[in-house]
């Protein structure tokens, strides 16, 4: 047995399930599963959100999302970040996927474009009856 089967060995016999990855193919899926995970967490984290009286089975996930990334140290994260290059694009994703999303509602609610200042989308039914006296 060489030095890599023996190393590999141990993590084994402690339970984990070793798969074999290029290096590609791990950063790849750790930027999209554990990176993706501690940046929300830490996100969510920042806004102070706590338990309520009214919490959905959702929002307790979300508070333990927190609680369980935000128990890890920030060097861990930084890491995460740090040392993987796909953990960037993962970032520009979320911030893509927040403004689509907000976007979306603003564009429900009749706003203009997306984070145009608040101009709205002249509505038939918004006008007064006045408006014809004009």
């Amino acid at each position: 047995m060489d030095r890599m089967e023996r190393f590999l060995s141990i993590w084994e016999e402690e339970g984990c399930n070793m798969i074999p990855l290029s290096c590609s193919d791990h950063d790849s899926y750790s930027a999209n599963s554990q990176f993706i995970t501690h940046l929300v967490g830490r996100i969510l984290g920042v806004q102070g959100l706590k338990a309520t009286p009214i919490d959905t089975t959702g929002f307790q996930s979300v508070l333990r999302l927190i609680e369980t990334t935000n128990a890890d140290s920030f060097d861990l994260f930084y890491g995460l970040y740090k040392y993987n290059r796909n953990s960037g694009y993962t970032i520009g994703r979320l911030r893509g996927a927040l403004d689509d999303v907000v976007g979306a509602l603003l564009q429900r609610d009749g706003v203009v474009g997306v984070f145009d200042g608040g101009n709205r989308k002249s509505n038939d039914n918004d006008h007064d009856d006045n408006d014809d006296a004009k």
